[in-house]
């Protein structure tokens, strides 16, 4: 390296150390002939963003590698094994009110799969939320038999595409994470990009819940031409560390109806999506 890499390297670090958003203290900064890699860890994708804006701003600098990474949250669920996961996975079954026939229950890599039979689409639904609610189990494969219910008088299921349509056409929703035995609901700010739905979250509550249980349910509704409708999206959580997705989704430009500092971006990629309609 350089002098004038040296040089170059010892500006950005003052950069950083002179910007509040920023916290230098993990960084490693390297340089050759003008080229910047930016090297080790931060605690949130905005510090992580403005890292790569600072660097690339500064005079000489005429390419940033950004090789930096975003703190994880480790938690007890993180650690848990399959084999602990499928005995806590059957014995919330055994705890439901749901009667299950031929009940068989297995667990691989946190993919609970369940399999029998079941009276109605009701108790295949609620076993599945509760199976989704054990601490670790990332996603519920329902393989579960069920009887057929006709649906209520007046009552229309929406399809993927008009879900998406609906989706696409509000920018304020519900977010239910589980908390502990429960669930809990958090209103959300949120974009729709390339069928995903983008949304950000400051450090906190939410956050952990997401980090411990990141299969979540997502829900918007309205009313129009004298009819009421919901969709709800099923699917995983993920804080991204990708910038170019982030810029891509709109989500980092996008107003926010709480003034608190929202530095993490999640998005929800659709597992499952339903919606209803119906005369009111």
């Amino acid at each position: 390296m350089g002098s004038r890499d040296v040089d170059l390297v010892h500006a950005i670090m003052q950069a950083f150390v002179a910007d509040p958003s920023i916290d230098p203290a993990r960084i490693r900064v390297a340089a050759e002939a003008g080229r910047v890699t930016l090297d080790g860890r931060v605690a949130t994708h905005a510090q992580r963003l403005a890292a790569v804006t600072v660097a690339a701003s500064l005079p000489g600098v005429t390419a940033v590698a950004n090789e930096l990474t975003v703190d994880e949250i480790e938690t007890a669920t993180t650690r848990a094994t399959d084999a602990g996961l499928l005995d806590e996975v059957t014995r919330t079954v055994h705890a439901s009110t749901v009667a299950v026939t031929d009940l068989a229950a297995t667990v691989r890599h946190r993919v609970a799969a369940l399999e029998g039979v079941v009276a109605s689409e009701r108790d295949r639904a609620a076993l599945g939320r509760a199976v989704q609610q054990v601490p670790g189990i990332h996603f519920v494969d329902n393989r579960l038999a069920v009887s057929a219910e006709p649906a209520p008088a007046g009552l229309t299921e929406l399809d993927p595409g008009e879900c998406l349509r609906l989706l696409a056409g509000e920018r304020f929703g519900r977010l239910a994470v589980r908390d502990g035995d429960g669930v809990d609901v958090f209103p959300v700010d949120y974009v729709l990009h390339d069928d995903a739905v983008y949304f950000r979250s400051g450090p906190g509550v939410k956050l952990l819940r997401l980090t411990e249980a990141p299969e979540v349910a997502f829900e918007i509704d309205g009313l129009s031409d004298g009819e009421a409708w919901s969709v709800v999206v099923k699917g995983t959580a993920r804080r991204l560390d990708d910038d170019a997705e982030i810029a891509a989704s709109g989500i980092s430009e996008a107003p926010s109806a709480h003034p608190t500092a929202k530095l993490n971006y999640v998005r929800i990629r659709p597992r499952e999506l339903t919606g209803r309609r119906f005369r009111v």
